[in-house]
């Protein structure tokens, strides 16, 4: 739709078929508004995937351009539906994923991509369980994805492929979805972050965070693979403050019968009441750990043998 002036209350949708007993749902369609001027419009886009007993179909999206201000706002909303698989196995075989939507290989080279696949929106909105991801020809070659606000309901999720960067670098930030981020990716937070309500996968490497909060049942999930900046395989370093509150975790991902151990630093470990950071094999490093009544750090695993430590030069209270 290219138009002067938009408004109104109605909806505008282009919503898949829905899949019934045997069959998935269709996929959610593609909108792109471009205008010059918003004269309040309240309504709704709709690119939601059909409704299935099987699974749903992915969502499409909503794509909104403000001409004047060249506000760019990207909308990604799947109505509660979540796919079966929330990661992706496979970026090489799409044959099994579902319900997830896809920005393609062809949308890299667009003068909102800057023809080199550096894909940049004044706002990302991520709603109602909705999955994206980025496909790039060929596969794994290298894109950027940056937005300037954020905005969603903490159900959404952001996939980020190995040499893919999303880097969200700025002074504080509260990340409003969740995320994957795959070996040999890359996701920028800020120095002061939060996760609230939304877990974080990291497999590839996790930046920028020198003080990290985890509350309202968030978890860090970290992953052999996976470091914080430039650090190697398995190291997780927060140079001020790493803050688990309550009902919210830090989790560390081995293989069984793989002894390779994680390392984790920070000046000031705070392990709340309700909190708890769980491994199988482990170094913490801290200046002070402080273990609240109710808080829990554990090694515990039924299958093979655990390790916990602490260096010399923690003070434990």
């Amino acid at each position: 739709m290219h138009c002067y002036r938009i408004k109104g209350t109605g909806s505008i949708s282009v919503n898949g078929g829905l899949g019934g007993d045997y069959a998935g749902g269709g996929a959610g369609g593609r909108i792109a508004v471009y205008f010059t001027e918003n004269r309040t419009y309240t309504g709704s886009f709709q690119s939601r995937g059909g409704a299935s007993k099987v699974e749903p179909g992915g969502p499409g999206t909503s794509f909104m351009y403000h001409m004047v201000h060249t506000h760019r706002t990207l909308l990604v909303d799947n109505g509660g539906q979540r796919p079966t698989y929330p990661r992706i196995v496979n970026y090489s075989d799409l044959s099994q994923d579902g319900a997830r939507a896809w920005i393609l290989p062809e949308s890299g080279s667009h003068q909102f991509a800057n023809g080199s696949h550096a894909f940049s929106f004044e706002e990302l909105q991520i709603y109602g369980g909705a999955h994206l991801a980025i496909l790039t020809e060929p596969v794994n070659r290298k894109i950027s994805l940056f937005s300037r606000f954020m905005i969603g309901d903490r159900t959404g999720t952001v996939h980020i492929g190995r040499n893919q960067e999303m880097d969200l670098h700025r002074q504080f930030l509260d990340i409003p979805f969740n995320a994957y981020i795959y070996d040999g990716a890359t996701l920028g937070l800020a120095p002061v972050s939060e996760i609230n309500q939304v877990s974080i996968h990291v497999e590839g490497a996790l930046h920028h965070v020198a003080n990290l909060t985890i509350l309202k049942g968030g978890a860090l999930h970290c992953y052999l693979t996976g470091s914080t900046g430039s650090n190697t395989d398995g190291q997780f370093v927060f140079n001020e403050t790493l803050r688990i509150m309550a009902d919210s975790k830090v989790i560390t991902h081995s293989p069984n019968a793989n002894y390779n151990r994680f390392t984790l630093k920070a000046k000031i470990l705070l392990v709340e009441g309700g909190g708890e950071l769980k491994s199988v094999s482990i170094n913490i490093n801290a200046v002070n750990i402080t273990v609240d009544d109710g808080g829990h750090i554990t090694a515990d695993n039924g299958t093979y043998c655990t390790l916990l430590t602490f260096t010399r030069s923690s003070k434990l209270q």
